[in-house]
């Protein structure tokens, strides 16, 4: 819902610029990671847990390339050739996430989530590490370089969604998998852009 109430609004400015272009399949990610682990949850009888899974995955995966794409075009610098190579992986981790050799099986026993993964989920672990890492590096770059008091804290609160879901997303590894934690930290995140957005003009929405 959250992440909702930003893409319309996003969607009403429109998709000229490619920043918004960016910013949108950002916020399209975010909204099928979460509503993908909503729908594991709910036991609506629409598609196995296993199914949602998979489909969070489109979602979980589209995230990274798409946060890396709109902080780049933000942050006026090119990094061309590593958005291609990202959106080529995104397209190879789906074929395999397609086939099964992310998560195997998945089920939730009173309440909380159980995943036994495949060998794609190293693949997922090294393009995510790699791409919200160097986003980090490079928002904390641009932070040092800039004067502008106004694009520094931009970029700050870009810096702390990109931690806060690299935080949430780890716990997927660890024992806390059981979990909604990544959701927990994703809606924080929405929270500060919205906050980014509205106070200090992260994009040009009214």
């Amino acid at each position: 819902l959250f992440y909702l109430v930003l893409f319309f609004a996003v969607l009403k400015q429109g998709f000229k610029r490619r920043e918004s272009q960016f910013f949108g399949l950002y916020l399209l990610s975010m909204i099928i990671w979460s509503f993908g682990s909503f729908m594991m949850f709910v036991n609506l009888d629409i598609g196995s847990t296993l199914f949602w899974n998979r489909f969070m995955v489109i979602g979980s995966m589209g995230m990274p390339i798409a946060l890396f794409g709109f902080a780049h075009t933000f942050l006026i610098k090119s990094r061309r050739n590593l958005l291609l190579l990202g959106i080529v992986l995104y397209l190879i981790i789906q074929a395999i996430n397609l086939r099964g050799y992310v998560v195997q099986d998945a089920y939730v026993l009173d309440g909380l989530l159980y995943n036994q993964y495949g060998p794609g989920i190293y693949l997922i672990s090294v393009t995510w590490v790699f791409y919200i890492g160097l986003l980090g590096y490079d928002l904390l770059q641009a932070y040092n370089q800039s004067k502008d008091p106004l694009y520094r804290n931009r970029i700050k609160y870009l810096f702390i969604v990109v931690f806060l879901t690299l935080a949430g997303a780890i716990t997927n590894v660890t024992e806390l998998q059981v979990f909604a934690v990544d959701i927990a930290f994703n809606a924080l995140s929405a929270l500060l852009i919205s906050y980014a957005i509205f106070r200090h003009n992260l994009l040009d929405i009214s």
